[in-house]
């Protein structure tokens, strides 16, 4: 077993990040696997960090800070019953980038990726307080917006698209990068 000077270092020889979990905790697993009965990745404090830390990467795009798939679902399925009680609609719009594998083939994926943060950003703007904005695939987008009429979708469909009509930077008039938008509308 390791002894007690080898306890709170990784067996690389880095230190341990003892962020989660209290003191109490710790000492009990380091104890134990100074008694080589448990290693610190066994540790509750440990796992549950890791546990919340995967949960949110899974919750927020890392590239742009847009929520994702996951989050739109559970808002999703909450719209549907508030709007079930209340008699209130809602719209979603749907966002797919034509042609934009174009982009990361003719200028690189650094190029594409900061196409993807500005739009992120437009999208963002346009939506302002009326919506939210998912990113649900690498050129795809949703905006949630409840309490919201067909028109009302419709008018921001169009003001994304003018948004999004003019260059961008890396988005050059050759490459032809457009998008198609849909929209839904619960009644």
């Amino acid at each position: 077993p390791p002894g007690v000077g080898q306890v709170g270092r990784r067996q690389r020889g880095g230190a341990w990040d003892g962020r989660a979990g209290d003191l109490v905790s710790w000492r009990r697993c380091g104890e134990a696997a100074a008694l080589g009965r448990a290693s610190m990745r066994q540790c509750t404090p440990y796992q549950e960090r890791r546990a919340n830390e995967a949960q949110r990467a899974a919750a927020v795009d890392q590239m742009t800070g847009l929520s994702t798939y996951r989050v739109l679902r559970d808002q999703l399925a909450f719209e549907v019953e508030r709007s079930k009680r209340s008699n209130e609609g809602f719209a979603v719009l749907f966002l797919d980038l034509d042609r934009f594998k174009l982009v990361n083939d003719s200028l690189g994926h650094q190029a594409g990726d900061a196409h993807i943060v500005r739009l992120a950003s437009s999208l963002r703007a346009e939506a302002g307080m009326a919506g939210s904005v998912y990113r649900t695939g690498g050129d795809e987008f949703m905006i949630l917006l409840p309490n919201c009429r067909n028109w009302h979708a419709i008018n921001l469909a169009h003001r994304i698209h003018a948004a999004t009509e003019t260059p961008l930077g890396t988005r050059a008039p050759s490459i032809g990068v457009t998008e198609t938008t849909g929209t839904a509308h619960r009644q």
